[in-house]
């Protein structure tokens, strides 16, 4: 495989067949500090289930169903989402900011010519062409990047009608017992301090807390570059689940006008995770931001409360935006299937009054 370019990149042509990654060696260079084990990173971090790629690629056929090219931003070394994009788009376009992760992605996929590894930050896309993507992807990704040049990034490079999507779930999730939650989130706001810059001095500090507490309400799509605005959210146990993070009062759903939300309160299982000591420990030390002393500490704490032998079981609330680019002149995209039923129950209502006196005319039995 050839190194990325420099120049902007074009949809490649070609039909690939996906090679498996390979995992990365133990305790590669960790670029924010320290050895960091990437086998631990792809082994033990939770992996996105195959339900919420059917519910992307079910909004996505509903608008452009185009499937030249996907943009996974903050890829990572391309052991999650990537792999699963690659399967279904003829061109991936894998882009981080990091050269060694980027690195690892290039060894893993070699010789597989339907994905280029390309490095650049999230909010400066310049090496990207124009309407060039049916899809950009971004996963755990977005509460660490200014989505105030994202967005606008994001709806260039996007071709006319193309899907964003954004979503993320919470590593550290929670528990059936309070003991146990209370101890987690401790653990949780303690990391954050020790390594964040105080909120006060910092947007990106304050945008991480304020993505973790509202499950990414607090992220506005700009309705000037997007339509059909639609989030979706799983194992949402309440609203007040990160309330420590931020003073501010929690995210009123029902009152967020012109976006449509599928709450999946069920569980969603194959992000769930259950522990034994030695695996959540692991589980912590992949995290960059966990100070080992402390995860000592929380973990002999949990472990004392668990019953001998008892595993520690995890539910992870799970978070995606999805949304649709604006045709030429700010024209809406149409929505060709809106009313098909999906699982939990299915509504989306547009964004903006010119989306709705549309979707109003072709459907006419729609409750807007």
């Amino acid at each position: 495989m050839s190194a990325a370019r420099d120049e902007p990149l074009s949809a490649l042509a070609c039909e690939a067949e996906l090679k498996t990654p390979k995992a990365p060696a133990d305790h590669e260079v960790n670029p924010y500090g320290g050895d960091f084990d990437w086998n631990g990173y792809a082994n033990l971090r939770p992996t996105y289930p195959l339900e919420i790629f059917d519910a992307i690629y079910k909004f996505h056929t509903s608008g452009r169903d185009s499937w030249d090219a996907v943009l996974d931003v903050a890829c990572g070394p391309g052991t999650g989402p990537t792999r699963v994009l690659t399967d279904r788009f003829r061109s991936v376009i894998a882009y981080d900011r990091n050269s060694e992760q980027l690195a690892l992605g290039r060894e893993s996929y070699a010789g597989n010519e339907g994905i280029r590894f390309v490095e650049g930050e999230a909010e400066d896309l310049s090496l990207i062409e124009s309407k060039s993507v049916d899809m950009i992807t971004c996963f755990t990704a977005l509460h660490w990047i200014d989505a105030r040049k994202f967005f606008p990034e994001a709806a260039r490079v996007l071709k006319p009608g193309g899907t964003l999507v954004a979503g993320s779930y919470h590593t550290m999730g929670s528990t059936p017992d309070p003991q146990i939650n209370a101890i987690l989130r401790a653990l949780e706001i303690k990391s954050m301090d020790a390594t964040l810059p105080p909120p006060e001095t910092s947007f990106i500090s304050r945008w991480y807390r304020e993505c973790a507490r509202s499950h990414y309400d607090s992220i506005e799509v700009p309705a000037v570059h997007f339509s059909h605005e639609t989030r979706l959210l799983w194992n949402l146990q309440d609203d007040l689940y990160y309330s420590q993070y931020s003073p501010l009062p929690s995210v009123d759903r029902r009152n967020k006008k012109g976006v449509g939300y599928e709450e999946r309160i069920a569980q969603l299982d194959a992000i769930n995770s259950e522990y034994t000591k030695e695996q959540f420990l692991a589980l912590l030390y992949t995290l960059d931001h966990y100070q080992k002393e402390d995860s000592n500490k929380a973990v002999e704490q949990i472990w004392d409360i668990l019953r001998p032998g008892e595993k520690l079981q995890m539910t992870r609330p799970v978070e995606f935006i999805f949304a649709r680019s604006l045709l030429e002149h700010g024209m809406v995209a149409p929505i060709v299937r809106e009313h098909e039923e999906q699982p939990g129950g299915w509504f989306a209502k547009t964004r903006g009054w010119l989306s709705r006196i549309q979707l109003w005319s072709w459907t006419r039995s729609s409750v807007i």
